[in-house]
């Protein structure tokens, strides 16, 4: 069976890369399986050895300039002339200029090679035929108060709109845990059957290379607590820094923070409070880094402070698990199914509690060195060889469902349910 995967931009795929598409890709290609692999991408398609994984350019399948025009003016022509003659072969035509400019480029490569199933990681776009959705959240309903979801009705809405489509349409659902699982049933009313778990693996950044054109970090301080995580408001930067004062006037303790990841149009505010709270020489803010620097912050971090108000699922706790750095994260619902007792936990929302938390740490190192035990053998739990094999079970699944009809059958039963109208 045709099996597809997109990778955006393969220019950038780096074998030993630790992304989430890096580390499938890599893991797809070692899987012992029956399926042919396609990889689509926008980049250009790379020449490869392999004989059971074939490269596609989307970008070869973009309409050009020409071609748009000849089919909206085939629209229009269409549609006049059924309302004058109401002929059948008029429908067909307008049918196939409607349908061929409202395909995506991604669609219209998946029919070409004539793909069985297809393997929606996180992006958000209709196509036309059967595919797997891996769901990260149900973020934008369960906070619907936080302005990156809602700066105006509009966009929630439209937002909605697209992701109950992608999912009442999707063959398959892939949720991270149970507490996800039972969100999307409850909130968008999809059929238990439709939803499989395959918990998020350990991201593997332990073994990325430097690359020629990474920075050099700058001076570090030796003990600094770490947070990863583009500025915006879920992400709850503000409860650190009102931690790290309590920190300061209750326990006398002054640890200093430092932030890596790009702005999402918090930066300003944060800064400001940074300075409100009087924490300018405590905080150190080096935007976006490499991998390699990424794994470099982690080892040298007395601990992750994971404050982030979404989740439960996220990478940043998973990646400190596998590179010796406790993790004090927030106590969310599921976050148990993620972290079990690996981490100290804490209520997002009560920057007095966190404090506690890293006080407790600071002054227990044999509760650091078990905790760092701990979140190496959570990590080694659930690789991503483990969630490929688990991927492989449901496309194993629908090959054999598929056994029932031919490659070409649901573009020929569009076309006859269009005519029969």
């Amino acid at each position: 069976m045709n099996f597809g995967i997109y990778i955006p931009n393969l220019e950038e795929y780096n074998p030993s890369g630790a992304s989430f598409e890096q580390a499938t890709l890599r893991e797809l290609i070692k899987a012992n399986h029956q399926h042919r692999l396609f990889v689509f991408t926008n980049s250009a398609a790379p020449q490869k050895s392999d004989p059971r994984v074939e490269y596609v350019s989307v970008r070869e399948f973009r309409l050009s300039g020409p071609r748009k025009f000849m089919l909206r003016l085939g629209s229009v022509v269409s549609s006049l002339g059924l309302k004058l003659y109401g002929s059948g072969k008029l429908k067909l035509l307008r049918y196939k200029c409607q349908s061929e400019l409202a395909t995506t480029s991604l669609n219209r490569a998946l029919i070409a090679h004539k793909i069985r199933l297809f393997w929606h990681t996180f992006s958000v776009e209709r196509i036309d035929i059967p595919y797997i959705y891996g769901v990260l959240d149900c973020n934008h309903w369960v906070h619907s108060y936080q302005p990156e979801f809602a700066p105006t009705a509009h966009t929630w809405t439209t937002l909605d709109l697209n992701f109950r489509q992608v999912i009442g349409q999707a063959t398959y659902l892939v949720a991270s845990t149970e507490m996800l699982k039972r969100q999307i049933i409850q909130i968008h009313g999809v059929p238990e059957g439709k939803v499989r778990v395959l918990p998020f693996f350990t991201p593997e950044i332990a073994n990325v290379e430097s690359a020629a054109n990474d920075q050099a970090l700058p001076d570090i301080p030796e003990v600094f607590l770490f947070y990863p995580g583009r500025l915006m408001s879920q992400k709850n930067h503000v409860t650190i820094l009102y931690a790290l004062k309590v920190l300061k006037e209750k326990y006398g303790l002054s640890l200093p923070l430092v932030l890596v990841g790009g702005d999402a149009g918090n930066k300003a505010y944060i800064f400001s409070k940074i300075e409100e709270l009087g924490l300018t020489n405590d905080v150190l803010y080096l935007g976006q880094v490499s991998f390699s620097n990424l794994a470099k912050l982690y080892k040298k971090a007395f601990a992750l402070v994971y404050a982030s108000l979404n989740g439960p699922d996220n990478f940043p706790p998973l990646e400190a698990f596998s590179l010796g750095c406790p993790v004090i994260a927030s106590r969310l619902e599921g976050s148990d199914e993620q972290l079990g007792d690996n981490a100290l936990l804490f209520d997002p929302l009560d920057e007095e509690q966190l404090a506690a938390r890293i006080f407790q740490l600071h002054g227990d190192p044999a509760l650091r060195l078990n905790l760092i035990e701990k979140g190496y053998a959570r990590a080694k739990s659930w690789t991503a060889r483990d969630y490929i094999e688990g991927l492989l079970r449901i496309v194993d699944e629908f090959a054999k469902l598929s056994r029932s009809w031919d490659d070409d059958f649901l573009h020929i039963s569009k076309k006859w349910n269009l005519l029969m109208r």
